[in-house]
């Protein structure tokens, strides 16, 4: 069994990323998700207060906020971040009909374009074979299909190229591209089902027919099981929440064509918007426990108090501790031990990920 976290490349998982760079290998192979390459400058916020860095500059001593450049999301970059492990590479295209129209299309420049020109998203999934540790991967999907010549002619092309390609595609579009997965996948490719926030159970028919058909791919199921209509406050104040269905990883105890499994680590499938909190909302912690395959859910309902919440919601943490950590190993648990204060929502989206990805290392 493999596990793929699904990575989009915004601050935290990149974060997240480079602090854990040694989970990852051939049994977690990660799934980036490019949906910008252009660096720009970004105020750094201190991680354990969840307030902004200041430096001083120039003769009269002022204090400046400081920033950093962020977003680098090159394939040259990545791969300096990966050190050469290996990596699924998805060039993003987004469908307003799945997010909505508040998308802020100025943190997703190149995944605009994508979306507009299918030229330029066939040369940009061609350039990932330049890294050989670096698999490329087609993705269909509801508005970004593709007719089966030109899909065959394009796997074709990155084959001769790459060792491995992966062709990504979600359940409706099994059956128009059967005839491709069964004749032009190799055995060192992969065929990622995406069934998104469909639970998996609901897919039984198609998963059995991924069993008897004669795919040679590595088939791995990916999914989205934390819904993104659902808001802090609707999951349990302190327990284990059934409102995220991870029971994708049993399947690959069910179906013999299924080789792995991969989710969003804990996190949203969210794209950038324009809508902020203004400081307010419910804090949460969710935290994976792999041996029960579990999220344990921490929230403060009032969402008046915003980050402030999370007073309640560390005292609720560190009063589980003997069974959240028991060996004292977990690495979640250490970077909530540290704050100084509350952090910041982003601070937390690096928990919740950096609990799960470690959980998968120990265990998997």
């Amino acid at each position: 069994m493999i596990y793929v976290p699904m990575l989009k490349t915004r601050m935290v998982e990149l974060k997240v990323t480079e602090d854990m760079i040694e989970v990852f290998s051939d049994n977690i192979i990660p799934l980036v998700e490019i949906m910008n390459d252009k660096p720009k400058e970004e105020y750094i916020i201190d991680e354990n207060t969840g307030e902004f860095i200041f430096e001083i500059r120039g003769k009269k001593g002022r204090k400046y906020k400081k920033k950093r450049i962020v977003g680098e999301c090159t394939l040259e970059h990545l791969n300096s971040i990966f050190e050469n492990k290996r990596l699924f590479i998805d060039y993003f295209r987004f469908s307003r009909n799945k997010y909505g129209n508040n998308i802020d299309v100025a943190k997703m420049q190149l995944s605009l374009s994508l979306n507009n020109d299918i030229n330029l998203y066939k040369e940009k999934v061609r350039s990932i074979c330049e890294y050989k540790n670096m698999i490329p991967v087609v993705s269909i999907k509801d508005d970004f299909d593709m007719n089966v010549r030109d899909l065959r002619y394009l796997l074709l092309e990155l084959q001769q190229k790459s060792v491995s390609v992966a062709l990504r595609i979600t359940d409706n579009w099994l059956i128009k591209y059967e005839d491709i997965i069964i004749h032009n996948l190799r055995s060192t490719d992969y065929l990622l089902y995406d069934i998104g926030e469909q639970p998996p159970e609901t897919k039984f028919m198609e998963l059995e027919e991924l069993n008897e058909i004669n795919c040679s791919a590595k088939v791995i199921l990916l999914n989205s099981p934390r819904k993104l209509n659902l808001n802090n406050k609707e999951y349990p104040e302190h327990g284990i929440t059934d409102l995220i269905d991870t029971s994708a990883r049993q399947k690959v105890n069910d179906y013999s064509c299924l080789y792995g499994y991969g989710d969003y680590c804990g996190l949203k499938d969210k794209i950038a918007t324009h809508s902020g909190s203004n400081g307010k909302g419910a804090a949460i912690a969710l935290l994976y426990d792999y041996n029960r395959n579990v999220f344990y859910s921490y929230v403060n309902r009032n969402t008046e108090d915003g980050l402030d919440g999370y007073v309640k919601v560390k005292q609720m943490i560190f009063e589980d501790l003997d069974f959240l950590d028991p060996e004292e190993k977990c690495l979640a648990i250490k970077k909530i031990a540290k704050l100084e204060k509350n952090g910041n929502w982003s601070t937390w989206h690096n928990i919740t990920m950096t609990r799960y990805l470690h959980q998968v290392y120990m265990n998997l």
